[in-house]
């Protein structure tokens, strides 16, 4: 394939024989190819999309939405707890690397806090998956 021959105004055009995916007629421009062309990306997601509605039904693209919502107190816990832990008095020597400790803390403290979330998100949202709701997943991530 011969390389595509610059033209006056700086872009890429066409030489014959050679043509950029997408374009139905020259001249054209890898700008415009990419406009043209179909994503690679978006036709796994929509055949993702159709199985699901097939096989599970509109609501099952909602399947994990309570869990997922639930998961966003992280940060609210991560921000209390972080709030809570700067009123301790600490030495101006180590004020710096206090702030340091008590992030990392907070953090670990609201991972711990909503991490079962996140499984018992991932455990309804799996394909094929038999629970009827977050209990009774909950009740079997226990077991």
């Amino acid at each position: 394939m011969a390389a595509a021959p610059l033209r006056q105004a700086g872009g890429l055009g066409h030489s014959r024989g050679l043509a950029l995916p997408g374009c139905p007629r020259a001249p054209c421009t890898p700008a415009t190819a990419v406009a043209t062309t179909p994503s690679p990306l978006l036709a796994p997601r929509a055949d993702a999309f159709r199985s699901i509605v097939r096989q599970e039904g509109w609501l099952g693209l909602y399947r994990g939405v309570g869990p997922a919502l639930l998961l966003t107190s992280h940060g609210a816990v991560q921000f209390a707890v972080f709030e809570e832990l700067k009123r301790f008095d600490v030495p101006d020597g180590l004020r710096t690397h206090w702030h340091l400790l008590i992030g990392a803390g907070s953090k670990v403290v609201a991972s711990t806090l909503t991490y079962p979330y996140q499984v018992i998100k991932s455990r309804i949202q799996a394909r094929g998956s038999t629970y009827t709701g977050v209990l009774d997943c909950a009740s079997d991530a226990l077991r």
